[in-house]
């Protein structure tokens, strides 16, 4: 058990930790909360989430010697010391006697649920100061944005029981639905019929839109099209068949609107039909239908290829010149920002193949930015970096690291800490499965290997 509500995406690359005195003490430990917790992931109602996957993510802490600890990882601690106003609480992580530096999460606690907040703004003193947290964690009470995550927990055996009850149903419910949208959104990557359709130029010289709203409208218009005549509905809530049935006599009645043709494609999506979904939406985006555009770039996106992903550019820009706010942020993610990150210029020569202008600084900050991957909680981080690379970056990353001494002795302390920086920022913008993901890793392997050879 990993505790997933706490191991957020920063924390997982938390590769190392700083052994520090802890910044709250026993005394500070909340002596209202049960002394045993079962802890699941759930939406802001209660109702239990499972992941895509039907797994529980949570566990079981039990307090033991001041701490809550998880019981099948008794190394990992947790201290919830209780804020000036009645329900909040500030979070302190351990693992193995060490503290997570700079890791401590809010928690609102309400009934039997729990609003967790994350805290990427207050600035802490260097060993964190007890009072100095507590003040500025009372400061952050006051200033609450919408939280991250919530969770459900329950103290008592007979709720215990029905949470999980409460969970195998959300399971089930997860698995009926994953399999009756498959070609959807829930895939990993493209169909395999996808390239017939290709990028065509938008003709709407037959379209003959219709402002009359319908009941193909009311069952599976998409939220995120701006062309929408309806409220809109999350792919997860259409009611298959219905929706089907009206958006076929909808396509029948106004056979020039595209929007009639993108939404029969979702229903077919909804009714296992991925082919002929797929078949629908080509229709709509050769009709210049925005929406559609961003449903194929979507579908592009997942490639792994550098052709794959020209595709979903070509189409997402479509889609963002007609007015889908969603396409932008996903062509961000498909594109490297360097300035996003302390050394953007030494990933971004990495990235496009180009020579360092100063290859043993380069050296170094990759030894420790690949470490901080190597080293990740996180399986799909960490093989990231297969050992090779590691072995290679540790080797030349220290005869770089001397070079640079040389040249600026108190460089390299500096340089060292934006590589962690940027690490974490990486994951934060790209994680570690995408394509982005993929060629950065692809590109720094080369790099490495290139160096290695040259000092041979």
């Amino acid at each position: 058990m990993r505790i997933v509500l706490i191991l957020l995406a920063s924390l997982m690359l938390t590769g190392c930790f700083k052994s520090t005195e802890p910044f709250l003490n026993s005394s500070d430990q909340a002596k209202d909360l049960p002394s045993k917790l079962l802890f699941v992931w759930s939406d802001e109602n209660g109702n239990v989430v499972p992941d895509s996957d039907g797994k529980l993510n949570g566990g079981v802490l039990s307090v033991k010697d001041g701490l809550y600890t998880a019981e099948d990882d008794p190394t990992f601690k947790i201290r919830i010391a209780p804020l000036e106003k009645p329900g909040y609480y500030v979070a302190q992580m351990f693992y193995d006697g060490k503290s997570f530096k700079y890791v401590y999460l809010l928690m609102h606690v309400r009934g039997l649920i729990i609003d967790i907040y994350e805290n990427s703004s207050i600035n802490l003193k260097d060993p964190v100061d007890r009072a100095d947290l507590l003040m500025k964690s009372n400061i952050w009470v006051d200033n609450l944005k919408k939280p991250s995550q919530y969770i459900r927990y329950a103290a008592q055996e007979a709720d215990v029981k029905k949470l999980v009850a409460d969970f195998k149903a959300a399971a089930e419910e997860l698995k009926a639905k994953n399999e009756a949208s498959k070609g959807g959104k829930t895939v990993s990557s493209p169909p395999e019929n996808l390239d017939k359709y290709g990028l065509s130029p938008a003709d709407n010289s037959q379209n003959a839109d219709t402002s009359e709203v319908t009941l193909c409208d009311q069952l599976a218009s998409d939220p995120d099209d701006p062309n929408r005549m309806s409220t809109g509905i999350e792919f997860k809530d259409i009611v298959p068949l219905r929706a089907l049935k009206a958006c076929q006599d909808a396509v029948s009645q106004f056979p020039n609107t595209p929007r009639f043709y993108f939404q029969l494609g979702r229903a077919q999506r909804a009714t296992n039909k991925s082919g002929d979904s797929i078949k629908s939406i080509a229709h709509a985006s050769h009709m210049g239908y925005a929406a559609a555009d961003y449903e194929f770039g979507f579908l592009y996106s997942l490639s792994q290829e550098d052709r794959g992903i020209a595709k979903a550019r070509a189409f997402l820009h479509r889609a963002i010149d007609g007015g889908v706010t969603a396409a932008q942020t996903l062509l961000n993610s498909l594109e490297f920002h360097r300035e996003h990150f302390k050394q953007g210029y030494i990933l971004d020569s990495a990235l496009n193949d180009k020579p360092p202008a100063n290859p043993q600084r380069s050296l170094l900050y990759f030894r420790t930015f690949i470490d901080i991957f190597y080293n990740s909680d996180a399986p799909d981080c960490s093989k990231l970096v297969p050992s090779p690379i590691k072995v290679a970056a540790d080797v030349f990353g220290v005869i770089g690291g001397f070079g640079e001494a040389l040249g600026n002795p108190f460089g390299t302390a500096s340089l060292n800490k934006d590589a962690e920086n940027d690490a974490l920022q990486f994951v934060k913008d790209y994680g570690c499965t995408g394509y982005v993901a993929k060629k950065m890793f692809s590109s720094i392997g080369s790099f490495v290997i290139i160096q290695a050879d040259k000092k041979k």
